[in-house]
Order: structure tokens, then sequence, then C-alpha cells
């Protein structure tokens, strides 16, 4: 010992020092997720969707009128596991500067959210949360059914204008109050920011003194990662729903580990997804 040499003593070395923040890179995003309807009730629910019947009808004084019945349909929310578990070594842990189990925890639970939003896009409906690319059948023969648009790109690879009216056009008036566009971040730039209108305005106008990203036509614009690319949805969001009854658990246990002496972090949650009103979107992509 007495023949050792301090770190400190050699050249004026100082020990390294960890910083006490964890800076993360940036994740996908998914901007569609806030503005969807959330629940936050027990599982296995049934939520009633009542559809419109026909309208009334002059009546002559005195004649009987037929009753009608109300359509009402139900849209069931079940229990799907989103679970995700990190394992470290009692090691680590220990010499871990003290910001790194708060990012541990943070991330867990960015991770569950980060699964129901691209749920809410690309779910199954099997073993998980139906999203609303798979949970809507979508129709582009021309009729009263049709909710889908497909264009070819043409010369210039890119959505035309009149795609983009069309699609407008297929929902009806009732989901237009409070309707956005979603599509992802290269889809944006690249087929819609330089788009000019019949008489040469853009047609993408950026908001500069909001968070919001800007309007097509007058709508929102959301961005999702999620979403593929050439991909637009276009519809009122309100009308896509999840449930997350009960929040994001999270836990740290020893037990799983025991013999390895490592340390687990678990994030589960209970959820689900689903399209509540199917003819609230309007999907465009390219053939």
């Amino acid at each position: 010992l007495p023949l050792c040499r301090s770190p400190r003593g050699e050249r004026g070395l100082k020990p390294t020092q960890t910083l006490n923040e964890v800076i993360s890179k940036a994740r996908t995003m998914g901007g569609i997720l806030p503005v969807c309807r959330g629940f936050n009730i027990p599982t296995k629910i049934m939520v009633p969707v009542g559809t419109p019947t026909a309208k009334a009808a002059w009546n002559t004084e005195g004649a009987a009128v037929e009753s009608a019945e109300p359509s009402v349909t139900y849209i069931s929310f079940r229990a799907f596991e989103i679970i995700k578990v990190f394992s470290i070594s009692a090691a680590v842990k220990r010499m871990s500067v003290s910001a790194f189990e708060a990012y541990l925890a943070e991330e867990l639970a960015s991770c569950v959210m980060a699964c129901l939003a691209d749920g809410v896009i690309n779910g199954g409906g099997t073993t998980e949360g139906t999203g609303l690319l798979d949970g809507i059948v979508w129709t582009t023969t021309p009729g009263t059914t049709q909710n889908a648009l497909t264009y070819t790109g043409g010369s210039n690879d890119a959505v035309a204008f009149d795609d983009l009216i069309t699609t407008v056009g297929l929902l009806k008036r009732g989901y237009a109050n409070g309707a956005k566009w979603a599509m992802n971040n290269k889809t944006l730039y690249s087929q819609i920011y330089s788009m000019l209108d019949g008489i040469g305005k853009p047609v993408f106008v950026q908001d500069a003194q909001s968070e919001k990203i800007g309007k097509i036509l007058g709508f929102d614009v959301v961005i999702d990662d999620n979403l593929a690319d050439d991909v637009i949805l276009f519809g009122n969001f309100q009308y896509m729903g999840y449930n997350l009854p009960e929040g994001i658990m999270v836990e740290v246990s020893t037990q799983s580990s025991f013999k390895s002496g490592r340390v687990d972090y678990r994030a589960m949650a209970i959820a689900d997804c689903k399209p509540i009103v199917a003819e609230a979107f309007v999907k465009l992509y390219k053939a």
C-alpha cells in the first residue's frame, strides 16, 4: 500500500464523474393517441352507440303514425395486458446515480404508452387492441359506403390536390367538426408541404402562434410515427377509443432473479383500443 499512488496524485488527474441525469434519445411519437377518446373504466364494458333513425315525416291530422325502434349497437372493450420488464444486476443498481432509477421508471411507463399508441393505429385485435387500419373495412368503390381513396402518385409520385378535396368530401359533415389529418413526418414534408391549390396558394399552412403543427384545408394536422409512409387518415379521432382502467403500474422485485442477483423493474397496464364509429374516418393511401 505505501508504494501505491493515489489517482489524484498522478499529474493532477481527477476521478471520473457521472452526470446525475440520463439524456434520452427521441422515441417514436404517437400523436394520434392524445386526440382519441380515453376511458378509465372497468374492463369488459359495453359502450352503446346509437344510429340515427329515418327523419320524421309530415303527418295528416288525426292519422295514426307507425312507431320506430331506436337502433343501438354496442362496442365492447376487453382486457389485454401490456408488459415491459427491465432487468439489471444488483451491482449496477448499487453503483448507479440517483437519476438512473427515476429514468427506468419513466422509460418503462413510456414503453407502455408507446405500445398503446401503436395499437390505436396498427393493432390486430386478436391478442391486442384493435387499431384504425385493421378495425375498419376500407372501401374504395365509389358509392355511399366509400371511405377510402387511392392515388397512383403520377409523374412526381405525390398526392394531388384533388385527392385531398375528395377525401374531405367522403367524410360526413357531422364528423367534420373536430376532424383532423393524421400522417407521419415523411408523408407531410414529402407529399403535402410544397403542394399548391388551384390558385397557387400553399395547401399546408403552418401554425407559428401555437404548438399545433399546422392545417390542411382548414383542418389540424397530427403527426404520428406509427403510420406508414404514404398513408393519410382523415377523420374525427374522438370516435376512436381506448380504455386504460388502472393506469400504469411500475413495480420492482428481486424474487424472479433470486439466483442471479438481478433486480427486475416491471411496468404493466390493462388496456384495449377500438374504433367506436367506423364512418368517422377516411383513408387516403398510395396504390
